[in-house]
């Protein structure tokens, strides 16, 4: 991980207010499909992560362009990492971004999960609802994320939890179009184990299927593990809600919240603002062990009159 690029020094087009030009990158902190990130300061040893992004074809130049459009197009909102500046080198794009200190929030699942701490749902209400205003905010722009998902999730290290979304990587700017159409080109559209049933089939994107992606994240966070199996569950829309903690732990609220976003219509979708209107009334932060068992079987009930349930497997959208 100690690894220097040959071009350890670059110079931004147009850095943002209050910041260097010239960066030097120091070492690197990760390597992904076309790009690598790597730890960078400025000339008064300020921190910042580079992320070097590959463009040696028309098509990954374009993507990497639509990257850094779509992140300077987000700006000025807390929860949506900064963008410092970007300039080309040659066939590679280098995207300097503020350094975020903290975990990353897929390391709060591994090292402590949320379902069963004590506040642990009110814990993730405060996640999640910051993650929804960053969505709100790219929503109103027209702008698709792409790849919602706990890697791309940055928590500070206070115990307020603040977040940044970050890696526009696969986002989308979809301008006056309600959905972009998805052509099989290699290029990366998300991660499969967080995408909706659309991007699956490779057929569009939306702004509905950042939602499904959310209630895929706050599934994981509240529980620790996935709710589909496998991509062929994901596209017979199955999530199940019968194991722990969602049988005697977690609100009433929290599996409706997490229901009305995976939903196989994108349109019955909530959309951002929807969603952040609902956690707003609800926050129960939870409810006890003995109150959970003993709203089960009405809850069952409920979705069994739905058509939404059975025994083996849950809940059915």
């Amino acid at each position: 991980m100690g690894e220097v690029p040959s071009t350890s020094d670059i110079v931004l087009d147009e850095p943002a207010s209050g910041y260097s030009a010239r960066w030097r990158l120091c070492r690197l902190l990760g390597v992904g499909g076309f790009a690598k990130v790597y730890e960078a300061e400025d000339e008064m040893g300020r921190p910042a992560a580079c992320k070097a992004i590959l463009a040696d074809t028309p098509e990954r130049n374009a993507r990497a362009r639509c990257e850094i459009e779509a992140l300077r197009a987000a700006q000025s909102h807390r929860n949506i990492v900064g963008l410092i500046g970007a300039t080309q080198v040659g066939e590679t794009w280098y995207v300097v971004q503020e350094m975020r200190a903290g975990d990353i929030l897929d390391e709060v699942l591994t090292k402590r999960g949320l379902a069963n701490e004590e506040g642990g749902e009110a814990r993730a209400q405060r996640i999640v609802s910051q993650l929804l205003h960053a969505l709100a905010h790219l929503h109103r722009r027209n702008i698709v994320h792409g790849d919602v998902k706990p890697e791309n999730v940055l928590c500070g290290a206070s115990s307020r939890d603040e977040i940044q979304l970050c890696d526009f990587g696969s986002s989308v700017l979809l301008e006056e179009r309600t959905r972009h159409t998805l052509v099989d080109g290699g290029l990366s559209m998300g991660t499969a184990l967080y995408a909706p049933p659309e991007v699956i089939r490779t057929e569009h994107v939306s702004l509905a299927s950042d939602m499904w992606s959310v209630g895929v994240l706050t599934y994981v966070l509240l529980s620790g593990c996935f709710p589909f199996s496998s991509a062929n569950d994901t596209l017979n829309h199955r999530a199940s809600f019968a194991a722990e903690p969602f049988r005697s732990v977690l609100s009433p609220s929290a599996r409706d919240f997490i229901t009305a976003l995976l939903r196989h219509n994108p349109e019955r979708r909530r959309t951002a603002e929807e969603a952040v209107d609902a956690m707003d009334t609800n926050k129960d932060g939870g409810v006890s062990v003995e109150e959970a068992k003993a709203n089960l079987p009405a809850m069952q009930r409920y979705y069994q009159e739905m058509g939404m349930w059975d025994g083996n497997h849950g809940i059915f959208m």
